[in-house]
Parts: C-alpha cells; sequence; structure tokens
C-alpha cells in the first residue's frame, strides 16, 4: 500500500479514530474575530523579549521558538567584533574554559582545605606550605603546635597532648566563624546547592543564585568548613560553584545567556565538572548528570557535552595538583589471585540492608532537623552564627579523642578502603589495631568500638550539618559513614577467617594468609549508603570503581547498591535533595511516576482538584479596562495567583490567553515613564490603532485539558512537556473555560502528606 498524501488522509474515515490529546492552540487576540493574526503583530511579539519573576518557570516553548524563528541572533556593531562574538557563541568554547576553570578551581580549594586542616594540628619544618603528607620526614619533618611553642618541654609531657587539644578545638571555631561572617548575608552560598541546581535546570528562575559574588563567596566558606572538620562534603558545593562559573563565561555570549533554554542546556552539562572533580571521577561525572540531573534536554546531547566538561576539567585536576602522588595510589588494590567468595554475597546483602534502612533514617533525622532550625533559628543571624560555632566546637570536641575522626572526609576514606597487606598500609591507625587479629587471633574490641564510635558520630553530625548556614555537600560524609560501617563488618569476619580457619565457607581460602578483604567491604557499605541517601545507583558504582580501581568488586557493589535502593523505596519515595526542595516548597516534579509512587491517584480525575473558574481572577475581553483596574487586579490578587486568564466574555467565557503577573507588573510600571498616559487611561487585550494595547504580553497558545483527564496523566504531561500549569475546559463545548491547575498545586496535593508524615 502507498503512502496517503495530505488531502487522502485527511478524507479517510480511520483518522477520526486516532486518539489525541485534547490540547488547543487558540486563536490571536485582534479587533476583528475573523481577520487573520497579521505579520507585524508577530513581529512586535518577538521583539518585546519575554521577563520572567523570580521563582517563575520560564516557557520552554517560547525560548525554543527564538531559537527557530531568528536563532537568537544578536546585532553587534563593528567587523571586528563580529569574530569574537562568533567564538564566544560557539559552546564548546564555553564549556571548554569553564571546565578548564572550574579545574583549576578544585585544585585550589583542595589543597588550601587541606593545608588550613593540616595547618590545626602542627607545621612542617622548613617548608610552610607544605601538608603533612608531603613533609620530609628526614628532615626536622612535621611537629604539633606545642612542641613549637613549648620547645623547652620534654617531648613526652602529657601537657603537650592538652595543649594540641586546645589548639584543635579554637582552631575549628574559628575556621567555622569566618565562614559563616562570609556566607551569613548570602542565603545562595549556604547549603550544598545541588538540590537548588536540579530546581534551576528543570526550569524555574531563581535570581542571584549563580552570581559571581554569591559563588566566590562559597568557595571561601567551603574551603574554611572543610578545614574546620564540619561533617560535610565538597562535591555539592562544587556543583554549585562550577555552575556560577559556567554561567559567568556564558554571560559574554548573548546567544545562549539571554536564552533562559539554552543557557540551562550549558549548565546541565557543567554539573559533571563539578561532581568529576570532587571525586577524580570523570565518567561518574557523566553519569551523575544523567542520574540526579533532571532536563528537558535529548540524552545523547546532555551525555556528550557532560563528557567534554569533565574531560577537561579532571585532566586539569590530575596536571595541576599539587600532591598528585598522594591522589593517584588506588584506596586498596586488588591482585589477579584474589578475589571475593561467594558466600559473601550474603554479608554484602546485608550491607546493603543496612544502607537502605540507615539512609532512610538519615534522610528522616536530617528533614526533622531543618524544621527544627526553621522554627528557632533560621532568619536570625546571631542565632546562626552561635548555631555553627557550636557545631564546630561539639565536632571538634567529640572527634579528637578518635584518630580516624580527626582525619579530612578523603582521608578517612582512603585508610578505610585499603587492606592491611601492604606496607604502606600497615602504618594507619586501623591496620595497626587491624593486624593484632591475624597475629594474636583476638577479637578487635579496640577497632569495633572506633569505627562503630566514628560512624555514629558522623551520621549525626553530619545530619545536622546538612543545611545548615554553611556550604557543605551530603555525599562525601555518606561515603565515610557507609566505609566505617561496611569495613567494621569486614573486620568482623575477617577475625571468623582468622579464628575459625577450618570453617566449610573458608575452604577455598588460597592459605596464603588472609583472603577476606575488609576494604572491599568499606568501599560495598559506601556505596549501599550514599545509594540509600539520594537514590543514585549507576553513578555511584562507577564512582567508587574510579576511586578505588576494584574491578573484582564491581558485583558486590552493584549487590550492596541495588539492596540498599530497594529498601529504601519501601520507606521513602524522595532522596534527600527531593526532600529539601519539598521542605523549601519547590514546585519541583520528579521525573517519573514510579518515583512519585502514588497507586491511589490512578483513579482521581482532574476535576476534583483543580480551581473553578469561580475562583480565578479574569480579564475579559468584552470589558472596558483602565490602568487602574488593572492595578487593583495586580495588589488584590492572592501569592500563589501567578496568571490571568483572557476569556471572551462573562456570560460566555471562551479561552482566549492569559497574562502572567510578573508580565502585568512590568508592564504597569511604564506608565509613569510614558507622556500622556494615567491611571484612568484606557487600555486594550486586543491590538489597536487607537489607545494603548498590552496585547504583546498576552500569552495566546494556551494547553486545554479534558478536566476527565486522569490525575497521574496531567503528571506525566506536565513533568515531559514541562508545563507550568493547564487550563481545564468542558468536553465537547470548545474552550469554555472551566478552571486551571498549577504544577505547584498539583505538588502540594501529591508530596504535602509525605513530608508531613517525616
Amino acid at each position: 500500500m502507498g503512502r496517503l498524501n495530505p488531502l487522502e488522509l485527511k478524507n479517510d474515515p480511520r483518522w477520526a479514530d486516532i486518539p489525541v490529546v485534547g490540547a488547543c492552540v487558540v486563536r490571536s487576540i485582534h479587533n476583528s474575530t475573523s481577520m487573520p493574526h497579521s505579520s507585524s503583530s508577530n513581529n512586535t511579539k518577538h521583539r518585546i523579549r519575554k521577563k520572567y519573576a523570580d521563582f517563575q518557570e520560564i516557557d520552554w516553548n517560547y525560548e525554543y521558538g527564538l531559537i527557530r524563528t531568528s536563532d537568537a541572533a544578536v546585532p553587534v556593531a563593528g567587523q571586528g567584533s563580529r569574530g569574537y562574538m562568533k567564538i564566544l557563541d560557539s559552546r564548546w568554547v564555553i564549556l571548554s574554559v569553564s571546565s578548564f576553570l572550574m579545574g583549576m578551581l578544585a585544585v585550589a580549594i583542595d589543597y588550601l582545605s587541606t593545608w588550613f586542616h593540616d595547618l590545626r594540628v602542627g607545621v612542617c619544618y622548613g617548608s610552610f606550605i607544605k601538608l603533612e603528607s608531603q613533609c620530609d620526614v628526614k628532615g626536622s619533618g612535621w611537629s604539633s603546635w606545642s612542641h613549637v611553642i613549648f620547645y623547652f618541654m620534654r617531648p613526652e609531657n602529657m601537657i603537650h597532648k592538652f595543649n594540641d587539644w586546645i589548639v584543635y578545638v579554637i582552631t575549628a571555631v574559628l575556621l567555622a566563624f569566618f565562614a559563616v561572617v562570609l556566607t551569613r548575608n548570602m542565603p545562595y552560598a549556604m547549603n550544598s546547592g545541588i538540590a537548588d541546581i536540579k530546581f534551576i535546570l528543570s526550569g524555574f528562575v531563581v535570581n542571584g543564585f549563580l552570581s559571581p559574588r554569591v559563588w566566590i563567596s562559597k568557595i571561601v566558606g567551603l574551603v574554611m568548613v572543610v578545614a574546620a572538620g564540619v561533617w560535610v562534603g565538597k562535591e555539592g558545593p562544587l556543583v554549585h560553584i562550577s555552575c556560577g562559573v559556567t554561567d559567568y563565561i556564558m554571560s559574554f555570549s548573548p546567544k545562549f545567556y539571554n536564552n533562559e533554554a539554552l543557557k540551562r542546556e550549558i549548565l546541565s552539562a557543567s554539573t559533571a565538572a563539578g561532581i568529576a572533580v570532587a571525586f577524580n571521577a570523570p565518567i561518574g561525572g557523566v553519569l551523575f548528570t544523567l542520574e540526579q540531573i533532571s532536563s528537558f534536554f535529548p540524552i545523547d546531547k546532555l551525555m556528550w557535552n557532560s563528557f567534554v566538561c569533565a574531560t577537561i576539567s579532571v585532566t586539569v585536576l590530575q596536571s595541576l595538583h599539587p600532591f598528585q602522588e598522594v591522589m593517584s595510589q588506588q584506596a586498596f588494590f586488588v591482585s589477579d589471585d584474589e578475589t571475593w567468595l561467594l558466600f559473601e554475597a550474603l554479608p554484602f546483602i546485608i550491607l546493603g540492608l543496612i544502607g537502605g534502612f540507615a539512609g532512610v533514617m538519615f534522610n528522616k533525622l536530617n528533614i526533622k532537623l531543618a524544621k527544627l532550625k526553621q522554627t528557632y533559628i533560621a532568619g536570625r543571624k546571631n542565632r546562626q552564627l552561635i548555631e555553627v560555632l557550636l557545631l564546630a566546637l561539639v565536632t571538634a570536641v567529640v572527634s579528637y579523642p578518635i584518630l580516624i575522626a580527626t582525619m579530612p572526609l578523603p582521608q578517612m576514606l582512603a585508610v578505610l578502603f585499603k587492606d592491611c597487606n601492604t606496607e604502606a598500609a600497615a602504618t594507619t591507625v586501623v591496620c595497626k589495631i587491624e593486624t593484632r587479629i591475624s597475629e594474636d587471633g583476638v577479637f578487635p574490641v579496640g577497632l569495633f568500638g572506633m569505627l562503630l564510635l566514628t560512624a555514629i558520630q558522623g551520621f549525626v553530625l553530619s545530619s545536622y550539618s546538612y543545611g545548615t548556614t554553611i556550604p557543605g555537600g551530603v555525599l562525601m560524609p555518606s561515603l565515610a559513614i557507609g566505609a566505617l560501617i561496611g569495613r567494621l563488618v569486614g573486620s568482623v569476619i575477617h577475625y571468623m577467617q582468622v579464628a575459625y580457619p577450618d570453617l566449610s565457607i573458608f575452604v577455598n581460602c588460597n592459605g596464603k594468609g588472609q583472603c577476606i578483604s575488609p576494604g572491599s567491604y568499606a568501599v560495598v557499605g559506601a556505596g549501599a549508603f550514599v545509594a540509600g541517601v539520594t537514590k543514585m545507583t549507576v553513578a555511584v558504582v562507577v564512582i567508587l570503581f574510579e576511586l578505588t580501581g576494584a574491578l573484582a568488586y564491581v558485583l558486590p557493589i552493584m549487590i550492596g547498591v541495588l539492596i540498599s535502593r530497594f529498601v529504601n523505596d519501601m520507606f521513602l519515595d524522595m532522596s534527600c535533595y527531593e526532600l529539601w526542595l519539598a521542605f523549601q516548597k519547590r514546585p519541583y516534579l520528579r521525573s517519573s511516576l514510579e518515583e512519585l509512587g502514588k497507586p491511589s491517584m490512578s483513579m482521581v480525575e482532574c476535576k476534583s482538584i483543580l480551581k473553578p473558574i469561580h475562583e480565578l481572577d479574569l480579564l475579559y475581553l468584552d470589558q472596558d479596562l483602565t490602568f487602574r483596574d488593572l492595578v487593583n487586579l495586580t495588589e488584590s490578587r492572592e501569592p500563589s495567583t501567578t496568571v490571568f486568564p483572557v476569556v471572551e466574555g462573562k456570560s460566555r467565557p471562551i479561552l482566549v490567553g492569559y497574562l502572567t503577573a510578573y508580565e502585568l507588573e512590568r508592564e504597569l510600571s511604564k506608565i509613569k515613564e510614558i507622556q500622556g498616559l494615567s491611571l484612568d487611561t484606557s487600555v486594550a487585550l486586543e491590538e489597536t490603532t487607537d489607545g494603548y494595547s498590552i496585547n504583546s504580553i498576552v500569552n495566546t497558545d494556551p494547553i486545554c485539558m479534558s478536566p476527565d483527564l486522569p490525575v497521574l496523566t496531567l503528571y506525566e504531561m506536565l513533568s515531559k512537556l514541562q508545563l507550568p500549569m493547564v487550563f481545564f475546559c468542558y468536553p465537547g463545548q470548545g474552550k469554555l473555560l472551566k478552571g486551571t491547575l498549577t504544577k505547584g498545586d498539583l505538588i502540594e496535593i501529591l508530596d504535602g502528606d509525605d513530608l508531613e508524615r517525616i
């Protein structure tokens, strides 16, 4: 059968049986209902750039329409500047430059935070700028501050330990104080930033979040917080900083910067650079973007852009890092003849169960603490300052007696991930205790207590610290907590192998001594807990593989992550980032109905939850309007009212279009600037050559749906099509308006109860 031409297709009776979505394209507003939309009007609309209010969702169709109609062309003056602008208008230049700068910033942040942290406990003789790990032990070596200041005392004098403890606590409080002072007047410089980036990339405008003043302050504050030893990570702020740097580079390219859709396309790729440099894991950074950052862009384009960013940023990081020899060591090594045993699948599953349950508890505790802080601390700068100082004080006091708890989190991970079968690893605090298992066959009570106490301490302090008024992320603390739990389980299994070598489960041990790798349990535990907190799966496995190089243990990591995610989904529908967006009452839609987990809503129709027409603020074409009427309308509106539907008349409210409150208020603000206009001047919603018309800001293509549409179907449409709101019209009656429903209203209905139950 040949292809049908359009005329034959139109006359084919089967055409009427094809189901279509009940959307409508509404005619343009003009003086005569029969007159077609004029080209001059169309040009007028494109000359006036649509503006967005703070926390308003962008119009994706409008933004991409600008690209299609005019290719977002920006006129440039002079022949000499044209080539310059053309270079800057290349997305690859923007991504390359921003990724290069991000790699350099990551080097500076990593070095300075480690240097300040080491400076709290001592100094390297002969080279003040060297880290403890770089200090030449053949020379004077590393010395604590007490030994430097009280050099006349004998080295074994116990007063030195007390003096070092005082210096450790005071420096922690001082660094936290400087971090708060830097960020207390900039709310966007606080917290992680990943949740806000997810919100922005989903299509919302957050003015000032990516400004240079914010991310520069966040860089300095992050260095201070990490050096202070607070249980937060660098990865969240690095994602924010990466997007901020990219946004600044983009500001030199009007083509991308002035188009909200293209801007988000570039920003979504730059998130990969932030994660990649945080973990030295380029592939993990790309997968993090695909898995965690919900976006409106084709996955192949997003992956390619993210790949470029991650590759360049990590190349710069590894080339310029001042202690590259420390970074380049794999966390633990797995020889060709050493792999995991089949019976170990059971402890790996147990670690997955623990990670899933612990992730749920962590997220719930974090939100409960956030609610308490919102009630008693939020908005009170003095209380916020005292809170952070007390947090730093408590963290330093409880950490100092436990040697592993005083380490920076990346160093702690390296210690936990390493097995004790190498000369370099044998000197670590964990291995000094663990080697006694093999030598004496005694249960490691000291190691068990150290790991358990540090895990509990990290769990409580990190759940409180994440979301406090300081920069800091949750991924690195989650890795550390999970690694502590995993190493604890691994040490117990190792003890069983040494104490009871004749058990049948150890029959495959090769007789060379240790055949259980406690470090591998730490890796599996880290992956399981991170999956329980963030609900990430593939990205976590790849990041841990890139961190450790443990190819043989990829499957155990996957087992732990798989069980953790299943368990977590049974008790909590949202990740830590989505919980924070819900806590902040941000209208963020999750990407799929499976993540929503609301089967009870499958039979509910939109007509039972929509906002009916009698509750809406309407504008009528047949009504004589003045500027005073419009001013009164905007001043009397509810804060939740962001749109004014335009209908033909009161007797028959046929939907014609709508006005956003923000654009209407901007238009009204021009009254004082235009000579001859006053509050009593008549204003028309239609195109007119006589009088003042605001037709250029009327959106004439609203989406109309049937009120009988299932709520979950509407959820899918809002999520996939990135619609901020929809209008509902009576079935079979043309465009007769029945009501509206915004994305924020739908989210409040579906997710509001979930947050209240936490």
